[in-house]
């Protein structure tokens, strides 16, 4: 067993209201390769009403290598706040509604052997600490933190951002539509597709113009979300002539490790 109190690799996260999957995605982490001393899973717990926080607390009096701690916050308010408490010399994150393939965590490890200073590996978003430090940690946004993060990262910073053909698991909700089993009243779940739409936006990079879409009724109401965030001020991360997803498909490097 190592003796170094400083881990290989710190897993970043956050969590709410995932009782349902909670087990089974902490199962599919603590039984990867090497969940040891040479890994610590970090999970910022957003204040969840279901029992996920307990179940989370059962699991880290278990393992001492998972640090869990609560905190009032967005799904990248929440990676950031639990990066700033990692210690590990590499950083990854998961989304604890996953469950991971085995298949996974050996590839994480392999990226560990070969990733470079300048690299990104998207699934996982893997990356040294310090390069985590030099472009700034996620963003606040409710959803799609990381396609803000990869796109500052390769624009901004000229980083590499590299993908494996590789299945990381399975999961719960459709992406997109993660949040809306939590709220119970109709005004909640307008409040929460605001927020999304809003971090679709916002992390995109979006213009008046680039808002389209095959249904009328959902490209107004777009563009009337758009005209209302750029008369409040709200933040619009764009990082070139193209919206951020074709930024960001445009510099992917395709790897097979």
């Amino acid at each position: 067993m190592p003796t170094s109190t400083r881990p290989e690799i710190s897993i970043c996260t956050t969590c709410y209201n995932n009782k349902n999957r909670i087990r089974e995605s902490l199962d599919s982490i603590i039984s990867c390769p090497h969940f040891d001393d040479r890994m610590e899973l970090v999970i910022a717990e957003n204040y969840s009403t279901d029992g996920t926080w307990d179940i989370i607390q059962e699991y880290a009096r278990k393992h001492k290598n998972i640090v869990a701690f609560r905190a009032k916050c967005t799904i990248g308010e929440g990676r950031a706040l639990a990066f700033t408490r990692s210690k590990g010399k590499f950083v990854t994150s998961t989304d604890m509604d996953m469950v991971y393939d085995p298949v996974h965590w050996k590839m994480v490890w392999k990226y560990a052997e070969i990733c470079k200073k300048d690299d990104i590996w998207l699934l996982g978003t893997f990356m040294f600490r310090e390069t985590m430090e030099r472009i700034g940690n996620w963003s606040s946004m409710a959803s799609a933190e990381d396609m803000e993060l990869f796109v500052r990262a390769s624009t901004k910073y000229k980083m590499n951002l590299c993908v494996a053909p590789i299945t990381t698991g399975e999961n719960e909700v459709v992406r997109g539509r993660r949040g809306m089993r939590y709220e119970k009243s109709l005004l909640k779940k307008l409040r929460y597709g605001l927020k999304h739409a809003t971090a679709v936006i916002s992390s995109n990079g979006l213009k008046f113009s680039d808002i389209k879409s095959g249904r009328p009724m959902d490209e107004i109401s777009l563009k009337i979300l758009y005209i209302w965030m750029k008369l409040t001020g709200k933040k619009i991360y764009r990082y070139g002539n193209a919206p951020n997803p074709e930024i960001m498909w445009n510099n992917i490097t395709l790897v097979d490790p």
